[in-house]
This record gives C-alpha cells, structure tokens and sequence, in this order.
C-alpha cells in the first residue's frame, strides 16, 4: 500500500519539495530496509510466551508510522505539523523493515499450530490473503488521497 502514498507524502512533506530525490531515495532506502528487516527476522527466538515483544510491539510500531505516513500525504490536513521529507524517509525505512520482519515471523510463530500435513498449503493461503490485502489496500489508498487531490486542484 505504501508504494501508492509515498509519492503524495514527498509532494506534501515540505512547500518546496524535491519529489523526484524523494521517490528516488524511497526506492533505494526500501530495499535496504527489507533486507534489514528479514535480518532482524532471523535473528528472533521465537516462542509463544513472548509475543507481545516478537509481534505486538513491532505491529503496533507499524500501525503508528503507517498512520503518520498517511496523515503526510493527505494535503487537506494543515493545522498539525507533518513529515518533513526525511522524516517521509525514515517511516518508509520503518515501514519497509517491519513488512518484510512480520512476514517472516509469523508464518513461524503459527506454524507450530497446524498439523504437518498443512505446512506448505497453510503459508500459500497466508500469502494470497496477504497479497489481496495489500491490492485491495492500495486501491482504497490510491482512490481516497488522489481524489482528494483531484479535488484540491480543481478549485
């Protein structure tokens, strides 16, 4: 879903943004991040009694900077402060870390329970849930920020 915002939050982080640096070092900085995140990702023993340090803490982060993000690209929204153009950067480094991290752990944090038979199908339905999701996610995302956009430069 990101992939559709960030270039409404480039354009929206400063009154003289540099929106092709911008989407060019979102470009460079996501692949980066991914592969931190998935560092990160191996590196956690994962046990259930510690889900609140390996899952919930890292998603509430995501949902808090997802928040922002798109708060940035809403150029309606004027009366509080928003993401300069590296604060953009830094919530997709964020962003794109912690994706890449959740979709590492767990598959493995829910492994354990299912039975054996399950364990190639149940990750492939968890990855077509996953990716209609993030479709279904970046249709709504695109639709509401480009019309208010088309609105705003209308008038």
């Amino acid at each position: 879903m990101g992939d559709s915002v960030y270039p409404y939050a480039c354009a929206n982080a400063s009154s003289t943004p540099d929106v092709a640096g911008c989407e060019m070092w979102s470009n460079e900085l996501s692949l980066a991040a991914q592969l931190v995140g998935c560092f990160f990702a191996s590196r956690v023993a994962l046990d259930g009694r510690n889900l609140g340090a390996t899952l919930w803490a890292p998603v509430a982060v995501y949902t808090g900077w997802f928040g922002l993000l798109l708060y940035t690209s809403w150029s309606g929204a004027l009366s509080l402060p928003r993401l300069s153009e590296r604060g953009v950067l830094v919530d997709l480094f964020v962003l794109r870390g912690l994706g890449p991290y959740a979709r590492a752990v767990v598959p493995r944090l829910i492994q354990p329970c299912y039975a054996k038979t399950h364990h190639e199908d149940l990750p492939v339905f968890f990855g077509v849930v996953g990716v209609l999701g993030n479709v279904g996610g970046s249709l709504v995302a695109t639709g509401l920020i480009g019309a208010r956009q088309f609105r705003l430069s209308a008038n």
